[in-house]
């Protein structure tokens, strides 16, 4: 008890109690202090287990053992932990969410409460929860905690009890690959921390990227290419800005859905065909694919279920957490099932379920059909729990005999009347097989293949995979395509990114205006505006006005754009009392939110001021100059300055990527070869300048001449540097560039020519006319924040005053 308590806390936590003083021969020995949340509870000394050791009241020994039992069982499972089973990482040590293994395990956390009832009110427990209650662990708990049920509240004992079965998540520094087994190693490796079993949460993220895969799966199966279609959507969709085909090869694991994301890309693969949670290997097979076929249904409603399975001769390895063994089966008949030595009372009826299924060797499911009509998506479910209560056709399919390893209610080494024939222990070890070397294909329906030889293997066919995955999905997941819109599951975030899809895709927004006006939008399309505005009374109001009005003008008039948006969603949601057409209001409210969309764009979420337009306060990004569209594609904030042209900013939307050298030559070639583009940024720094001192508008005829005299070929770029003084001089010569003496720039490199720029226009602080510039390309949102404070010596292309714009020494440099 001692080291228990040394190992926790330097002062744990007791039940307020008289019979043990605050102070004992100078030693203290608990504390006034009460724990958050406990009023019943005191700190107390390590000292305090001596104490009651020698002055604390005689307990019977069962008592005792009950007491203590879990945390020997912590201690005892930490000393069987073998040095091997240690598998350290490069990484350094960091806090890590892992999972705390209870003494007794695998009890679902669904389980928890309906277990708990069960091992304490037996009688008055309901139907529900005597089926989720874990027996294996009702058996258990009743063994531990019985001798304490005459000292304890009900409360104390329900606190016991889950303690003992409940699953916790905590933040622990690791340096190490853990699972359950490795218990508690943490505490030695990173510091005073409790000694816990833990296990690793990487399910977690598999889960996630497996949700994800499975829309995207949904998605392309309801379009005419499901495989063109998964490709397109792993370079469309992003997480954290880094394409999702990126992504796929740091996915662990390869559940069904993430091993066609996998077989795409060519990703290594370490799990081949998997039924729920077992994964299976074709360590030998001799033989050929078949295929049979079962009329399933009751009266009129019928229907021909059809399924797979192996000709011949083969052996599979199959792995479940710890478990793991050998199936041999021939046809659809299973031979023998060789198991590695499990602990005693080991639940195997899942693991064996799944074989059944694997081997197809049940009747009833694949020979005759269910005695209740069960609809074709909820077959495979169903074959589960139908064969979890009626255990007949198990019995057939592994054997019965007085003598064995394995009882009849499929726990590992209980004692029975009988036992299962065909399950015994391998005399080897049994050893994990990995499938990272054969090659896999993806059909066009996305049923994965595996490549043998001359022949393929059909590994996972599409039509059999449960589409149930409720876990949420990946951090920092982003969608660009209409397509993928429907996988936002708030409808006001996808209100918001179709808005500014459309708003800024004319073409788009005008194929689905007529679609909707003739009646031929497609329900998948429909759903992007399902859901999205309050009690509908005017869908058939607003596709009247969709067909009345003239829709071919939408890119020249941005306030129709948010008309057509308006009108799509009423028409799009169904009326609740339909047959009653009302006209259409002039603004409606969001669906649960107090926000509203208005038709003229002048209030709401969606408003338009004569200049640009604003989607929830963010300010879209009109068309650019045909000049910049090709430059632009890419979303990067574009920071340039040669002594040429003095200075020009471009920029896009996105403007927080960091700039590279590759975009900095492709600009200079693009400026330094363009007259065109030269005589542009000329007018956008000159063109309206007048007073005393401006320039008149006869002054921009100039530009022509002047940039016929520049040489303006891409090799002056990186070997000449005296052109880039020649054509300064020129410019200053019309009074186009600062007058400064340029003398000092000979000799000087390319990049310390730009530095000098740099230098010379924070002197002059052109400021304002880099505002201007950016006005006149319509990029208002980025003129508003633009300063040239950060230019300094000793860091020239310092940071802009805007959010996340980095900027370095190196950028400018050529290659």
């Amino acid at each position: 008890m001692r080291l228990n308590s040394n190992v926790r806390k330097r002062w744990p936590i007791i039940s307020k109690t008289n019979k043990v003083p605050f102070k004992f021969n100078g030693i203290q020995l608990k504390t006034k202090e009460e724990e958050i949340g406990e009023a019943k509870c005191v700190r107390a000394s390590v000292f305090v287990p001596d104490y009651l050791s020698k002055y604390g009241d005689g307990t019977e020994i069962e008592i005792a053992k009950a007491l203590i039992k879990p945390e020997l069982d912590k201690v005892d499972r930490f000393l069987h932990i073998m040095h091997t089973d240690v598998q350290y990482n490069e990484f350094h040590p960091y806090r890590k969410r892992t999972k705390i293994e209870p003494t007794i395990e695998d009890v679902a956390p669904a389980s928890v409460n309906a277990t708990i009832a069960m091992a304490f009110l037996p009688n008055f427990i309901t139907p529900e929860y005597f089926r989720a209650s874990n027996a294996l662990a009702v058996r258990e708990l009743k063994n531990q905690l019985r001798p304490l049920l005459k000292l304890k509240t009900t409360s104390d004992i329900i606190h016991q009890a889950r303690k003992l079965i409940a699953t916790k998540t905590k933040w622990v520094p690791s340096i190490v690959d853990i699972n359950p087994r490795l218990a508690e190693i943490l505490h030695y490796v990173c510091g005073p921390y409790h000694l816990l079993s833990v296990g690793n949460l990487g399910e977690l993220n598999q889960m996630s990227y497996e949700r994800l895969f499975q829309d995207i799966v949904k998605v392309c199966l309801n379009s005419g290419d499901p495989l063109g279609s998964f490709r397109s959507s792993l370079d469309s969709i992003h997480i954290f800005e880094t394409p999702l085909r990126e992504q796929v090869f740091h996915v662990p694991g390869a559940r069904p859905f993430t091993l066609i994301a996998k077989a795409i890309v060519g990703a290594p693969i370490d799990v081949e065909s998997r039924v729920r949670e077992t994964r299976f290997v074709v360590v030998d097979s001799v033989g050929n694919m078949k295929q049979s076929a079962l009329l399933c249904g009751m009266g009129q409603a019928q229907y021909v279920h059809q399924y797979k399975w192996w000709e011949g001769k083969e052996t599979v390895f199959f792995e479940n957490g710890f478990i793991k063994g050998y199936v041999n089966k021939e046809d659809r008949r299973i031979v023998s099932v060789e198991l590695n030595s499990l602990p005693l009372m080991t639940n195997l009826r899942p693991v064996l379920l799944d074989l059944m299924f694997y081997c197809r060797a049940a009747e009833t499911g694949f020979d005759i059909d269910f005695p209740l009509y069960i609809i074709e998506e909820r077959r495979k479910r169903y074959f589960f729990e139908y064969h979890e209560k009626h255990p007949q056709d198990l019995f057939k399919a592994f054997g019965v005999s007085t003598k064995g390893i394995v009882s009849l209610d499929c726990y590992y080494g209980e004692p029975s009347s009988g036992y299962l024939e065909k399950v015994s222990v391998c005399a080897s070890t049994v050893q994990p097989y990995s499938i990272k070397s054969w090659d896999y294909r993806v059909g066009k329906d996305l049923t994965v293949y595996k490549k043998m030889g001359n022949r393929e293997i059909e590994v996972q066919d599409i039509a059999e995979v449960e589409f149930n995955m409720r876990a949420p999905y990946p951090n920092g997941v982003s969608f660009s395509e209409l397509e993928h819109f429907n996988l936002y599951t708030s409808s006001i975030v996808r209100f918001s990114k179709v808005t500014e899809n459309l708003l800024t895709n004319t073409k788009a927004l005008k194929r689905y205006l007529d679609d909707m006006g003739t009646g031929n939008l497609a329900e998948k399309r429909l759903k992007l505006f399902k859901v999205t505005v309050e009690t509908n009374k005017y869908s058939m109001g607003a596709m009247k006005r969709i067909r009345e009005e003239d829709w071919s003008d939408l890119e020249a008039q941005p306030a129709k754009r948010i008309k057509g948006i308006y009108l799509l969603n009423l028409a799009a949601n169904p009326e609740t009392r339909p047959g009653r057409s009302m006209a259409v209001p002039k603004r409606i409210r969001l669906a649960n939110s107090n926000q509203y969309i208005s038709e003229n764009g002048e209030s709401g979420v969606v408003t338009f001021n004569g200049k640009a337009i604003k989607v929830f306060e963010k300010k879209l990004c009109p068309k650019m100059p045909v000049v910049f569209k090709d430059i632009l594609k890419q979303p990067l904030y574009e920071h340039f300055l040669t002594l040429h042209v003095a200075i020009t900013i471009l920029a896009s939307n996105d403007y927080h990527l960091a700039f590279n050298s590759y975009a900095a030559d492709l600009l200079k070639y693009f400026v330094m070869s363009s007259r065109e583009t030269v005589g542009i940024f000329f007018r956008l720094k000159f063109g309206k300048r007048t007073g005393a001192g401006g320039r008149k508008s006869s002054e921009t005829k100039k530009i022509p001449r002047i940039a016929e005299q520049m040489e303006m070929t891409p090799g002056h770029l990186t070997r000449s540097p005296s052109t880039w003084i020649r054509n300064y001089r020129l410019l200053n010569h019309h009074q186009l560039c600062p007058t400064q003496p340029v003398n000092r720039l000979r000799g000087k490199t390319l990049d310390e020519i730009l530095v000098k720029s740099l230098q010379i226009v924070g002197i002059i602080n052109f400021d304002n006319c880099v505002r201007r510039i950016m006005r006149k390309l319509m990029i208002d949102d980025l003129a508003t924040g633009f300063s040239w404070s950060g230019c300094k010596e000793k860091r020239p292309f310092g940071d802009l005053n805007m959010s996340k714009a980095v900027f370095g020494k190196d950028l400018l440099k050529t290659s």
